[in-house]
């Protein structure tokens, strides 16, 4: 196991430590189409939009997903 996997496992056993931080994270990628090339299709309904998911936001571009 490694050492990120170890550190992981042991958050993931114990999740009220997350109540203590007083930040978020945020992962932005790219969709991409199974050719390579950047996705402009809408993104999928059962991701919610802007509007309805506080997760996941769609608020800069419809190839770019955003994680908070």
């Amino acid at each position: 196991m490694t050492d990120f996997a170890a550190r992981l496992k042991k958050v993931a056993s114990n999740p009220e430590v997350f109540k203590q931080f007083g930040r978020g994270v945020e992962r932005e990628t790219l969709r991409y189409r199974q050719d390579g090339h950047l996705a402009t299709t809408p993104h999928p309904e059962g991701l919610g939009s802007a509007f309805t998911n506080k997760w996941i936001t769609t608020d800069f571009s419809e190839s770019l997903l955003e994680f908070i």
